[in-house]
């Protein structure tokens, strides 16, 4: 669950822009935003550079913890190596945080662990083929 859009990001946005930025604070990668918005990957790159360079970051990381601190200095900011400090969350913003990142991990265990089934019933299925006919698989 992201936070709604803080009052110094709503209007420097394009509509676009602000969905490939809600995209990114999702945790979604560059492909995934692009199918889900349905363009290609290289215009999704650029957003994400035009949003670095518009907010002064130059990481998915900076731009999290801009967007949870509502840093406007940060925003204000042209320099695309622009480093203000930025203010961790606290209390109830860092649990959010916490638990955002606990959903994309366990989201991402459930794929692995799918991908992992996945080649096990692979790797059975080929050695009831060699026990099957040995003869095809001697060096």
């Amino acid at each position: 669950m992201v936070a709604p859009m803080p009052a110094h990001f709503a209007h420097k946005l394009s509509p676009r822009k602000s969905q490939t930025l809600d995209a990114l604070l999702r945790g979604l990668s560059e492909k995934q935003i692009a199918a889900k918005l349905g363009i290609s990957r290289h215009t999704v790159h650029i957003y994400v550079k035009q949003l670095h360079v518009q907010f002064g970051v130059s990481s998915r990381g900076e731009l999290l913890a801009l967007w949870i601190g509502g840093a406007p200095e940060i925003a204000q900011s042209t320099s695309p190596t622009a480093t203000a400090p930025l203010k961790a969350p606290e209390g109830p913003e860092l649990i959010d945080v916490l638990m955002a990142r606990r959903a994309r991990l366990q989201a991402k265990l459930l794929r692995l662990d799918e991908r992992l089934a996945i080649k096990m019933r692979k790797l059975l299925r080929l050695k009831r083929r060699v026990a099957k006919h040995p003869e095809r698989y001697a060096p």
